[in-house]
């Protein structure tokens, strides 16, 4: 498998890796607090289990911080992406954390890897971006190793089931703004789609309950201010007693390739 990345640290300074590493969390700091990653997050770094060794597939990685986070872990993460945004992690962590990262620009449905190659796959709220959902899975399939798990989170298609028509035409009209190809999945097409491709499902969980949807409101109206950090931080915190049911926000699903 051939790793590369777009970053070449031999022709930076260290004083200007030191700069970027500001620069980058101020630049996360400034576009404000972002409730829904920090809860979507929390859920799952707290699902997925690796060892020490282990190489785990980070799909649609975007920015890299699972990926780093799996590095924390001690696995070895690979991850992937149409967008070059994945360098900036590189210098986000520190020189051991990124010995244990690679990332490759790829199209998920045709990923340049070896079939059988990951102990793990991660795929947080990317199936939705994709139009081809069915040839990514089984994409999926082939580089995860036999008894390998993958988790995945996907927007839940019945969180719109509950919601005014006012409501429901304004929101599915930012679902294509955030380029969604579709709204989002049932736990039964996520299942099915999964199963097709020799994945059991071992098991899920809804994400989002009635206080991440409050907080998601408010910080959408304040337009993700920084200003009401703690309120939010309090609410995504209570959340975690909300009562979960199959019209929240989010389905995180696990599964095992036989």
């Amino acid at each position: 498998m051939k790793m590369f990345s777009l970053l070449n640290k031999e022709h930076i300074s260290d004083r200007h890796i030191t700069v970027l590493k500001f620069l980058f969390k101020v630049y996360y700091l400034l576009s404000g607090f972002k409730v829904g990653d920090f809860i979507r997050s929390r859920s799952v770094l707290k699902k997925i289990e690796v060892k020490s060794g282990e190489k785990v597939f980070d799909a649609g990685c975007g920015v890299g911080l699972y990926s780093l986070r799996i590095a924390y872990k001690g696995a070895y993460a690979v991850g992937g992406d149409l967008s070059p945004l994945f360098k900036y992690s590189l210098l986000f962590g520190d020189a051991k954390l990124t010995k244990r990262v690679d990332f490759i620009m790829m199209d998920l449905n045709y990923t340049p890897i070896k079939s059988e190659s990951f102990e793990k796959i991660l795929c947080v709220d990317v199936l939705e971006h994709i139009p081809n959902d069915r040839k990514v899975i089984a994409e999926f399939s082939r580089i995860l190793k036999k008894n390998g798990e993958i988790l995945i989170h996907v927007p839940n298609l019945k969180r719109y089931t509950r919601l005014k028509n006012s409501a429901k035409i304004k929101q599915m009209s930012l679902e294509k703004l955030y380029g969604h190809f579709r709204y989002g999945y049932t736990l039964d097409q996520l299942s099915t789609l999964l199963k097709e491709n020799n994945i059991d499902i071992c098991d899920y969980i809804y994400t989002f309950g009635f206080w991440a949807h409050v907080a998601g409101r408010i910080s959408a109206k304040f337009k993700d201010s920084v200003i009401i950090f703690p309120f939010l931080f309090f609410l995504s915190i209570i959340d975690k007693s909300s009562k979960f049911n199959e019209y929240n926000g989010g389905i995180l699903i696990r599964g095992k390739r036989n």
